[in-house]
């Protein structure tokens, strides 16, 4: 598995590079009505994707947390609930059982 992910990085990553040889041009882009920024096109192409991406990178592996936090919580309440059921309970009557008919019928 490991071998694929990396073939698959490999491969990304010569696909950019050949995105971004062929297309090395000069991109003028108005800002404001006074600001223009000159920038090569795969710098823009690539800014723009990590500026999407990033957020929802970051939601992602915000829920990532908070559901570990909650798993582990509620295995740590699951194991304190059966070391409660778990410890006998010391009496010396013993319960009745629920199927013992009336007496006085």
């Amino acid at each position: 598995m490991q071998f694929i992910k990396t073939l698959f990085w490999v491969l990304l990553v010569l696909l950019l590079a050949v995105f971004s040889i062929n297309n090395w041009n000069d991109v003028s882009i108005t800002i404001w009505s006074d600001t223009l920024l000159d920038t090569k096109l795969p710098m823009l192409i690539i800014g723009s994707f990590i500026l999407g991406f990033l957020p929802m990178w970051l939601l992602y592996r915000g829920s990532v947390w908070r559901n570990k936090r909650r798993i582990a919580s509620l295995e740590s309440r699951l194991t304190s609930q059966q070391s409660v059921v778990s410890t006998p309970a010391s009496s010396d009557a013993e319960p009745a059982s629920p199927l013992q008919s009336d007496p006085s019928s």
